[in-house]
């Protein structure tokens, strides 16, 4: 059969019969297939992160770039070049993609599927032209081979044996780790890659120094900033927060990066009380005739609310009697945000065997 001869006549077929014709015709085409580059298919989680990378590319240029990195480590099958081809708007830049990608499609066998990507019928031919043509031996364009990356000399937090707050539970792999850091440090522009971070690292265990090493893919220490507000809570070595400081110059942004932290590990309990909540609380309990009545009332606040030891002393200045005072003591005690300092209530009371019975109250607890 010959192509030229029905050039003219493909004209006036559709496009979704010119491209069920395009497979008949090579599925009834003599040429025979050489033998394959490739002979490990990409895992579904790979081919995922390639195609996430290249759809988060502002343009055509950039997806092809990302392309050429992801088939210097991995061989796809023809089903998901197709559907990393359809990304493409111009149909010029789908076909240098799609001759890129032939020499690493792991089933050359269905790699008629591929023309279904394009949306012009001579854009389409002249990729199965390229496929008939195609020689083992003949140059082809030349997919940059990994590069070796090197990072800051950093002084890197060790995780092994780490036992603290955890945003995550199982790290990922270093072969794994290290074709991520690959596809990110392919980015020129600090946006697109916060872009590709927030994409590529959805439900990825990173340790601090995974993160550190990553950050330092920015230009911009204010957007290296948000990366790492942006993957701390699911960092898994959360408490070696602080060597994250030597990813900054500025003493603004370390204290920035520590009073993040502070806050993500050791959050205020929502229940704490404001200084105008304590005094209208500390005016119910005053105008309560009896103690019995008094202590009702610090039962009922503290259900719902949480009171620092500073504040349990100020309630507890209320009560005239010792024996009032330590049960307004027991009854905080439980919901105090700063247990450490409880002790320091001891002075409250008058007679010797009142505080030991406080003191007793704290050991037991």
């Amino acid at each position: 059969m010959n192509l030229n001869q029905i050039g003219t006549n493909l004209e006036l077929i559709s496009k979704t019969s010119i491209m069920k014709y395009l497979i008949i015709l090579i599925a009834f085409s003599s040429f025979s297939l050489n033998a394959q580059d490739c002979n490990i298919q990409a895992s579904n989680e790979q081919f995922q992160i390639a195609y996430s990378v290249m759809a988060g590319q502002s343009n055509d240029q950039n997806k092809l770039n990302n392309g050429i990195t992801s088939f210097s480590q991995h061989c796809f099958t023809a089903n998901q070049i197709k559907l990393m081809a359809m990304l493409f708007q111009d149909e010029q830049i789908r076909l240098d993609f799609c001759k890129m990608a032939y020499p690493r499609t792991f089933d050359r066998d269905n790699f008629y599927d591929v023309y279904d990507a394009f949306q012009t019928f001579s854009h389409a031919l002249k990729l199965y032209n390229y496929v008939q043509n195609y020689s083992e031996t003949a140059p082809v364009e030349q997919i940059p081979t990994n590069i070796v990356l090197t990072y800051p000399n950093y002084i890197y937090p060790d995780y092994n044996g780490y036992h603290g707050l955890s945003g995550c539970t199982e790290l990922v792999s270093n072969q794994f780790f290290d074709e991520l850091a690959q596809t990110l440090s392919t980015y020129q522009s600090d946006d697109e890659l916060l872009h590709a971070t927030d994409v590529l690292l959805k439900d990825v265990c990173l340790s601090i120094t995974q993160a550190m090493k990553l950050g330092s893919f920015f230009k911009s220490e204010i957007v290296r900033m948000t990366f790492f507000k942006n993957t701390f809570p699911a960092l898994f070595d959360q408490e070696n927060y602080g060597s994250v400081q030597q990813c900054f110059s500025g003493e603004s942004l370390k204290k920035e990066w520590t009073a993040y932290c502070l806050v993500i590990l050791y959050p205020k309990p929502l229940c704490t009380v404001t200084e105008e909540g304590l005094k209208n609380m500390i005016k119910r309990i005053d105008d309560a005739n009896f103690a019995d009545d008094q202590l009702a009332i610090v039962r009922l606040l503290n259900k719902d609310w949480c009171f620092s030891t500073a504040q349990v002393k100020r309630i507890m200045e209320e009560f005239s009697f010792p024996e009032n005072k330590l049960d307004a003591a027991e009854i905080l005690y439980e919901k105090c945000t700063d247990k450490q300092n409880y002790s320091q209530l001891a002075g409250s009371f008058s007679f010797p065997s009142y505080e030991e019975d406080f003191r007793k109250l704290i050991s037991r607890n």
